[in-house]
C-alpha cells in the first residue's frame, strides 16, 4: 500500500486519522474559547457519586458508569459518552488503588477496573469494549465514533492499539511517586512515540 493509504491499518492510515483527530480537537477548543460554543466535555468531579454498594444504584432500564476522572481509560468512554450526546446515566465516581471499594470487584466489575459500564442490568467491561457499545447502542445521534468504511476503521482501531501503550506510558509517568524512576517512565513514552 502506498503511504497515503489509509486503508490497511498501516501506520500511514493510523497518522491520517491522528491528524484528522487532532484538528477536530483543535477546532472544538476554539470554538469553545471563542465563546461560539461551549464545551461542557471536561470532568471536573461534581459529576458524580459515591455509593458504598451496588444495592444503592438503580441498574433496572437505566445506564450507569461507573469511572474515575484521573484515569486515562476512563476518558475513553467518558468522552464516548459526550460524543454520543448521552446525557441521562447516572455516574459513580470509584477510587483507584489502594481506595477502591471492595464492593465494586465484588458485585460490579470482578477485574476491578474503570471503566464499566451497566446498561440495564448488564455489564459491559473495558474502555475500548464500552465506547463501542455506545457507539452502536446510540448509533443515531451525536458524533459517529468510527468511519463509514471498514478500511478507515482498521486504521483507527490500529492508531487506538498505539496510542494504548503510549497512554499507559504517560499515566505511570503522571501518577509516578519516585522521582528516580522518571527517566526509565520518559523513555518508555519515547520509545513508544517512535513507533
Amino acid at each position: 500500500s502506498s503511504s497515503k493509504d489509509s486503508s490497511s491499518g498501516s501506520s500511514s492510515g493510523a497518522n491520517w486519522w491522528m491528524r484528522a483527530s487532532l484538528r477536530g480537537i483543535q477546532k472544538r477548543l476554539s470554538t469553545a474559547a471563542s465563546g461560539k460554543g461551549a464545551m461542557t466535555s471536561q470532568q471536573l468531579g461534581s459529576e458524580g457519586r459515591v455509593v458504598s454498594s451496588l444495592a444503592e444504584i438503580e441498574t433496572k432500564g437505566k445506564l450507569v458508569l461507573f469511572n474515575n476522572r484521573i484515569c486515562p481509560f476512563g476518558h475513553r468512554a467518558w468522552w464516548a459518552m459526550r460524543e454520543k450526546a448521552v446525557d441521562d446515566f447516572d455516574y459513580i465516581h470509584i477510587e483507584l488503588g489502594a481506595n477502591k471499594p471492595a464492593w465494586y470487584k465484588e458485585e460490579v466489575n470482578p477485574l476491578g477496573t474503570v471503566p464499566c459500564l451497566i446498561d440495564d442490568g448488564d455489564k459491559i467491561f473495558e474502555s475500548l469494549i464500552c465506547a463501542e457499545y455506545l457507539d452502536e447502542k446510540f448509533a443515531g445521534q451525536g458524533t459517529p465514533l468510527m468511519p463509514e468504511h471498514p478500511k478507515d476503521r482498521a486504521a483507527v482501531r490500529f492508531a487506538i492499539t498505539s496510542f494504548g501503550d503510549l497512554t499507559t506510558a504517560l499515566y505511570r509517568l503522571l501518577m509516578g511517586q519516585d522521582a528516580s524512576k522518571d527517566p526509565e517512565l520518559i523513555e518508555a513514552i519515547r520509545t513508544n512515540l517512535a513507533k
